[in-house]
């Protein structure tokens, strides 16, 4: 793939989406590299250099997958472990998402832990399981309210990679830690494994988190000879917080959108799919304008709990208060044990 002709394509989108007051653009999953190893490229690149400034120049924040390479710092490493994958120095490649702020700074990069296939056959390695669980702070464009106050804008998200959101737990550990939206640079490719992810596991990942999943999936055929099937089935969709889907392409090229809300705004290779949702922002300046966040109404619960000790009265017994405490037995469940009058055998 020429990189060239992909940046051009990805400047073409940023504009478009500029153009039409678009906040956040998600790109397919490995659309920069190739969709290989052999076109990885590292964090650093002149390629990504380009997205940011494309990014900052229009004033749009972006997610792009790409095949990322191994940085030269982790390679030093790999070999003073004799790591057995860092052959004639090269370890493989990660499959990663490129996080960009919509002033064009970098934002955060995501390794792919997909926990159902195994990388090492296709060249690609896992990221840290930990590490990646962690959400990403996004600058979104300055908006202005009908006063003129010009606001900041920046708020949580968590990224996956298309397969990585089988596993539920990894999504809840990024809601659970902050992210206010899942966002999924995606490659599901035209069979009943992908679609039913598209299907049932998205949606249900949605509802359950109570959090807006956005995914990017691509479209292309597949020639043999005089005949085309499907690869890639496209179907790119924005899931609202109860998995009801705001916008959807089409499943193939040409096909016929599967819900009619969102904007569908046409681009020179492709087109945009847009929903409005609503995302409770970090900033001070956006929470002054009537934005609320999650975790101060967490704060405001863990305010009124009581938290003293129980402590004995003068003649060294609790407090009718307390009495009930003392006898609780718990059973590390969370729940009280309902055993009465048990006795220890001797």
């Amino acid at each position: 793939t020429n990189p060239m002709a992909v940046l051009t394509q990805m400047a073409d989108t940023l504009r478009v989406a500029s153009a039409h007051g678009v906040d956040v653009v998600l790109f397919p999953e490995l659309f920069l590299g190739g969709g290989s190893p052999d076109g990885a490229m590292d964090r650093e690149s002149y390629e990504l250099n380009i997205v940011g400034n494309m990014c900052g120049e229009l004033n749009v924040a972006c997610l792009v997958g790409y095949s990322e390479s191994i940085h030269e710092n982790e390679l030093k490493l790999m070999k003073d472990a004799d790591d057995d994958d860092s052959v004639s120095g090269k370890g493989g490649a990660f499959n990663s998402i490129a996080a960009f702020h919509a002033d064009g700074s970098r934002a955060g990069n995501y390794r792919s832990v997909d926990f159902n296939n195994d990388y090492s056959g296709q060249g690609f390695r896992k990221g840290h399981t930990f590490v990646e669980a962690i959400p990403t702070l996004l600058i979104l464009p300055n908006k202005k309210t009908i006063s003129g106050q010009v606001v900041e804008r920046e708020v949580k998200v968590g990224m996956l990679c298309g397969n990585d959101a089988l596993c539920p737990e990894h999504c809840r550990h990024l809601v659970r830690s902050g992210a206010r939206a899942i966002l999924a640079p995606a490659s599901f490719r035209n069979n009943e494994y992908d679609l039913r992810m598209i299907e049932c596991v998205i949606p249900t990942r949605a509802m359950e988190n109570e959090v807006p999943f956005l995914y990017a999936n691509p479209v292309q055929l597949q020639t043999d000879g005089n005949a085309s099937e499907l690869d890639f089935v496209g179907s790119s969709a924005i899931v609202s917080k109860d998995g009801s889907y705001l916008v959807c392409a089409p499943r193939g090229e040409g096909g016929d959108m599967p819900c009619d809300g969102g904007y569908l705004i046409p681009c020179d290779v492709g087109a945009l799919y847009a929903a409005d949702i609503h995302l409770a922002m970090n900033s001070p300046e956006a929470q002054a304008v009537g934005e609320s966040v999650p975790s101060d109404v967490i704060r405001k619960v863990v305010q009124q709990w009581d938290l003293s000790p129980c402590m004995p009265g003068d003649g060294g017994e609790l407090s009718n208060r307390h009495r009930g405490v003392e006898k609780r037995e718990g059973n590390g469940f969370g729940r009280e044990s309902r055993r009465k009058g048990a006795k220890a055998k001797k």
